[in-house]
């Protein structure tokens, strides 16, 4: 029984530690998106900070970003290679993303081109700020999606631990009845031997005794004979 209780406890401890990583993988897998949203805002950021001053230094922000955009996505891909649902989310997403980079690059090519007036026109479309808010959108679902998964793998790794704290409770109790139903049974055993040792030491004294008579007896039946 003990036995099988430790090998209970066993599973039960690899059970939850693997849940445990599975919420950890879900926090990897929200930072890998945030730090995708935030590559995006500061493209957008950079574009703007441009097209109004006409200083260069602003699109260091959107160089970097969109350098950086492709691994940031390839890593949200990679994290969330377990989850379907997730890869449908972002493959409605690149899209949305590829459009909104084209848009920020279209900008900035015509203001460098000395264009500010059609880099502006291209900006009064709206077209920037709606794909933005598209993509808001689509990594707010993305995000909601994986609170949700990171929530029920928690809750999934609570209730591994418990399993685990019950397994371990029962395993002690039935080391503590198994000891209790050792000691009992020695005590048992005990009595019943100190019971035996004392009708044998009675049998011993009675054969002594009577051994003793024949012996007195003897004498005097020689004498009268």
């Amino acid at each position: 029984m003990l036995i099988l209780a430790g090998l209970a406890a066993v599973v039960a401890a690899l059970a939850s530690a693997d849940a445990d990583a599975w919420a950890v993988h879900s926090a990897e897998v929200r930072r890998a998106e945030a730090r995708l949203s935030r590559l995006i805002q500061e493209a957008e950021t950079g574009q703007r900070g441009y097209l109004l001053t006409g200083d260069l230094t602003y699109l260091d922000p959107f160089t970097t970003a969109r350098r950086e955009l492709p691994a940031a996505e390839a890593e949200l891909r990679y994290l969330t290679g377990d989850n379907a649902e997730q890869q449908a989310r972002l493959d409605q997403l690149r899209p949305i993303i590829d459009e909104k980079v084209a848009e920020l690059a279209r900008t900035t090519e015509r203001m460098q081109a000395g264009d500010q007036a059609g880099a502006l026109t291209i900006v009064r479309t709206n077209a920037g700020r709606d794909l933005m808010r598209r993509i808001r959108t689509a990594i707010a679902e993305f995000d909601r999606a994986e609170i949700e998964l990171q929530a029920t793998r928690a809750e999934r790794a609570a209730f591994r631990r418990s399993i685990l704290a019950a397994v371990i409770v029962t395993a002690l109790c039935l080391a503590a009845a198994l000891a209790w139903l050792v000691i009992r049974t020695d005590r048992h055993r005990a009595r019943e031997l100190r019971s035996v040792n004392d009708a044998l030491r009675h049998e011993i004294l009675q054969r002594e005794q009577a051994e003793a008579q024949l012996h007195a007896q003897r004498p005097r039946q020689q004498w009268d004979a």
